[in-house]
């Protein structure tokens, strides 16, 4: 394999560009390896004639030539396929361009789901859909052909995050190894302004439960807060909503 190259087909890859990765790479590297394989198999031109035994060392180098290309070809397909199937989320540059940035929050659709003013580069709309990593809300009452009705306390957990929120500034800090959801909604922890998050105010009321689906840094602290709002009744741990 020409040196360098794994370098500068996975160098695309850790920025997110891996369609274009694969698109520029694979037809220059298959015309270096061809490139190669010609000019191993031209005779010197100090020699005036190839004589029967190199034929046979000619044919080896181009079998390897198309045996570079067809790998090349089959790991590009595998890296596509893992790419659909979501397997490369680490490699996508959401944690370069969210984590740690400030966002007004535009929206709030239930206790663990938001809108921030900051473009979407994943599904390109103009504002972003966060949803708050390490916590699970009652869901809210959802209409459409498949309507369901809210689960006890969603409507308090849905309250608690509008009043803390309101319209204000918050700032996002995401897991590097795992952005997005099946719904390609951005996963963060939403910190506040006085220093402390979203999460830990609604679990400390009895508003969310932890949430393990997904690793993350706050595994501990909020099984902590869970534990004692269930000590304390609170919320929905209390035996009537």
């Amino acid at each position: 394999m020409p040196a360098g190259f794994g370098h500068r087909l996975f160098e695309p890859l850790r920025r997110g560009h891996l369609a274009a990765a694969i698109c520029r790479r694979i037809p220059r590297a298959a015309a270096r390896l061809h490139m190669k394989s010609s000019s191993s198999s031209r005779p010197d031109s100090r020699s005036h004639r190839t004589g029967p035994a190199d034929r046979p060392h000619v044919r080896r180098l181009r079998r390897r030539a198309r045996l570079r290309t067809a790998a090349i070809v089959v790991l590009a397909i595998s890296l596509s396929l893992a790419d659909r199937a979501g397997w490369l989320l680490a490699d996508r540059p959401d944690a370069e361009i969210y984590h740690l940035l400030t966002a007004r929050v535009v929206r709030v659709f239930d206790g663990d789901t938001i809108e921030v003013d900051l473009p979407d580069h994943v599904v390109g709309t103009e504002t972003t859909r966060v949803r708050v990593i390490g916590i699970d809300c009652p869901e809210a009452a959802r209409p459409g052909p498949s309507p369901a009705a809210a689960e006890p306390w969603a409507a308090e957990a849905t309250a608690l995050t509008r009043e803390t929120l309101a319209g204000g500034v918050v700032s996002l800090r995401l897991e590097p190894h795992q952005t997005r959801d099946a719904y390609r909604r951005l996963l963060a922890h939403v910190d506040l302004p006085d220093g402390s998050s979203l999460a830990e105010r609604l679990l400390e009321q009895g508003l969310a439960r932890r949430e393990d689906r997904w690793n993350h840094s706050m595994l501990l602290r909020y099984r902590q807060l869970e534990l004692a709002a269930r000590r304390g009744g609170r919320g929905m741990w209390t035996t009537t909503p």
